[in-house]
């Protein structure tokens, strides 16, 4: 949550272009919980009669003056005017967001810890000038309820993510990979979100599809096929969704052995070209046509106009160099 237009926009926020955020834990917060280690000087405001603490007298005792963002994790409910209940909210001007694990709290650490990357992550981007989205499974979806909270998504949706700027999603992202604990459970959960290859069969007859559209039709009764239709299809589409969520996809690349063609993922087969597939092409130009069609969208990470290839190509070296050295905020 963002505070009101008035509040937020009444001055340019003094947060610098690449800043990175800061921490500090309130009193009752597991440190181990945040994705980067706290510094000191957290100062608790007095609570209200019902216990909670409001928001503006946490975000003024901060007395933060620091160019890069403050982001308090507070373990008490909170309260701001017009709300009856939040998470999180974030205060541009002051450079501050407060966010609570009151209302997150689960039996399930890792739960616990998934609500609250989400929570942190939201606010952030809200610190960079992103406001709400109604894209439901955006990261920027406005959500009131810890239901709601976890059928949300980590990421921006396309469109959001076309407004906002490269490195402001690169820390969103960092938030979510630190809480999750690795890597590993980030790609897994990009794996699972983002699966834009399928197979589809037509009786015996199967296709690999992109989003819907097909990009490549396996015959039925194709005596060259070393595997049936379906099982091909299955093996590609699972292959390709892979390579998709890969920083650096293994090339596609065109290989005769023997009498036959195949396309491999590196040196990896990927599947057998045969003339049924190529239809009227000769069966070398439409593998080479198909694995040249295919290298810049794995790449790229989708076609142009509908992801941000420009951001993936053109910018590899930097990830490469953020994978390679961990940011110095990162535990």
């Amino acid at each position: 949550m963002q505070f009101p237009s008035p509040w937020r926009k009444s001055r340019p926020s003094r947060m610098a272009a690449d800043a990175q955020p800061c921490f500090r834990a309130g009193n009752g917060v597991d440190p181990s919980l945040l994705p980067f280690a706290p510094e000191d000087g957290f100062r608790a405001p007095a609570p209200d009669a019902n216990g909670r603490l409001h928001v503006d007298d946490v975000v003024a005792a901060q007395k933060w003056q620091g160019e890069s963002p403050l982001i308090v994790v507070v373990a008490d409910d909170l309260a701001a005017r017009g709300c009856s209940s939040l998470f999180g909210i974030a205060d541009r001007d002051a450079c501050v967001a407060v966010v609570s694990t009151f209302r997150l709290l689960d039996s399930d650490d890792n739960r616990l810890r998934e609500r609250l990357s989400k929570v942190i992550a939201h606010e952030w981007m809200h610190l960079r000038g992103r406001g709400h989205c109604t894209a439901a499974g955006c990261l920027m979806h406005p959500v009131t309820t810890t239901a709601e909270l976890d059928s949300r998504g980590h990421a921006l949706c396309p469109r959001c993510r076309g407004r906002s700027s490269w490195k402001g999603m690169a820390v969103a992202a960092g938030i979510a990979v630190a809480l999750f604990g690795g890597m590993d459970m980030t790609v897994n959960a990009l794996q699972t979100k983002s699966r834009p290859f399928a197979w589809r069969a037509h009786g015996e007859a199967a296709s690999v599809l992109y989003r819907g559209e097909e990009i490549l039709r396996i015959p039925a009764g194709d005596a060259n096929s070393p595997e049936g239709p379906v099982e091909t299809a299955q093996t590609v589409s699972h292959r390709l969704n892979a390579m998709f969520v890969e920083i650096d996809p293994p090339p596609l690349v065109v290989e005769t052995v023997g009498s036959s063609v195949r396309i491999a993922a590196g040196d990896d087969p990927l599947f057998v070209v045969t003339p049924m597939m190529a239809g009227e092409q000769d069966v070398v130009s439409f593998a080479d046509c198909w694995a040249t069609s295919l290298q810049p969208l794995l790449e790229g990470k989708g076609r142009v106009g509908e992801s941000c290839p420009m951001c993936h190509i053109g910018r590899r070296e930097q990830v490469r160099e953020s994978v390679a050295r961990p940011p110095r905020f990162w535990r």
